[in-house]
């Protein structure tokens, strides 16, 4: 395995747990969703994989994508850099759960929607912010009316408002909230912790690009929508 800067990893009894680790809040620069987009590609031929948790180091999960690697010598290699995470979520096929405390802001939203099962802290909040800098989130506006429907998936791409663990929740986004020190209390293993959801593997579980009417298209984001 390649060495990881930005991440960590470690895989226990079918369940690969990946850690963002670049503080101080876990933006993704394009080395970082390289080292992502290599586990997700090596998980994707491990045949005794059963679940992936992927959580995060600090007080944050991730604010988003590196404001640098929008710059236009580089937003072609961030901008499929970042797709491929979308690709090869899509293609594995066991549970995917986000972890997730603090900001989980921009395309570090759009990493956790790309999850099966969000579990987060109750000091959470959730938003896609970038459109008031002029980004829009193709992805978040592919996912998330599948998730919440269309109206609020329009609310949360077009407002930039940030949403609470609670609110989000109630809005059909997130599986679980809990108190913010029970995220890494795996004493207990309750149902949402990644050992239990492990126990046996997932095979042949039909994700959301399955259902009737999703556009199973490859390519979330397009060079004319930076």
């Amino acid at each position: 395995m390649t060495e990881l800067k930005n991440l960590k990893f470690e895989k226990a009894d079918g369940v690969a747990r990946i850690t963002l680790n670049r503080p101080k809040f876990n933006m993704m620069n394009i080395e970082m969703m390289s080292e992502l987009n290599g586990l997700l590609g090596d998980l994707l031929k491990d045949d005794a994989l059963k679940c992936i948790a992927i959580n995060a180091e600090g007080k944050h999960f991730c604010t988003g994508v590196e404001v640098a690697d929008h710059k236009p010598e580089q937003v072609d290699d961030m901008i499929a850099t970042f797709n491929r995470i979308f690709e090869l979520t899509e293609q594995l096929e066991v549970p995917i759960i986000a972890i997730v405390q603090g900001f989980c802001l921009g395309g570090g939203m759009e990493l956790a929607i790309a999850c099966d099962v969000i579990v987060a802290g109750q000091g959470a909040q959730f938003g896609q912010p970038e459109i008031k800098v002029g980004f829009f989130p193709p992805y978040a506006a592919m996912r998330l009316p599948q998730l919440i429907g269309p109206a609020k998936a329009i609310e949360i791409c077009t407002t930039g408002k940030f949403y609470s663990a609670e609110e989000a929740s109630s809005l059909g986004m997130i599986a679980h909230v809990v108190d913010d020190g029970q995220l890494g209390n795996s004493r207990r293993r309750p149902d949402w912790q990644p050992g239990r959801l492990g126990e046996r593997r997932q095979s042949g579980l039909h994700r959301w690009r399955d259902r009737p009417g999703c556009d199973r298209q490859p390519c979330y984001y397009r060079r004319s929508s930076i």
